[in-house]
C-alpha cells in the first residue's frame, strides 16, 4: 500500500535512498567539516590534476 498516493513508490524508495546515503556520509559526531575554504582548495586541486592527466591522455593520443 502507498502512503503516499501522490507519488509513486519508486519515487519514495529514491529519496528514501538518497537520504540514507546522505546520513551516511556525514561526519562523525563530535568532528568538525572541513571549513568551506579547505574544501575549496581541494576540490580546485583535485580539477587541476584532473585537467592535466587529460592534457597528457590527449598530446599521447595525438603524438603533440
Amino acid at each position: 500500500m502507498n502512503p503516499f498516493p501522490s507519488r509513486r513508490w519508486s519515487d519514495c524508495q529514491l529519496l528514501a535512498d538518497q537520504l540514507k546515503q546522505r546520513l551516511l556520509n556525514l561526519p562523525p559526531t563530535g568532528t568538525t567539516p572541513p571549513a568551506p575554504a579547505e574544501e575549496a582548495e581541494q576540490s580546485t586541486a583535485e580539477a587541476i590534476a584532473d585537467l592535466e592527466r587529460r592534457r597528457k591522455d590527449l598530446r599521447q593520443r595525438y603524438g603533440l
